[in-house]
């Protein structure tokens, strides 16, 4: 039995650019479909739970739009830890910011039917 080890594959993100660890492509290139006109320019959400995890969720997400900075890297692995972007003026080309305060409004408490 003979094993052959297959060379990476090229990944392709804006603007044809090629790369083939998907953490560097998308925070230096930003994704393939960045131009494209039906591209997602937001991802919406909802959220349903208690509200103390509904307010979790809007804690972590308002920390999403910080920057995190990247792990030091070994020598030979300076790619493994990219940093994450956020904020309009930061993201990778294409990308922009994850959430607005007023996009993260509550409904009102709708509780279950009472059993008599």
């Amino acid at each position: 039995m003979k094993a052959h080890v297959l060379d990476e594959p090229q990944l392709e993100f804006r603007a044809g650019n090629r790369h083939i660890d998907p953490r560097y492509g998308i925070s230096v290139y930003g994704p393939a479909d960045a131009d494209s006109p039906t591209a997602p320019d937001r991802i919406p959400i909802a959220v349903i739970g208690p509200a103390q995890a509904v307010n979790g969720i809007r804690s972590w997400l308002q920390r999403c739009r910080d920057r995190i900075e990247a792990k030091d890297s070994k020598p030979g692995q300076e790619n493994l830890h990219q940093p994450i972007l956020r904020g309009r003026t930061t993201n990778p080309p294409g990308s922009s910011r994850g959430t607005r305060s007023t996009e993260l409004s509550t409904n009102p408490r709708i509780d279950p039917p009472q059993s008599h």
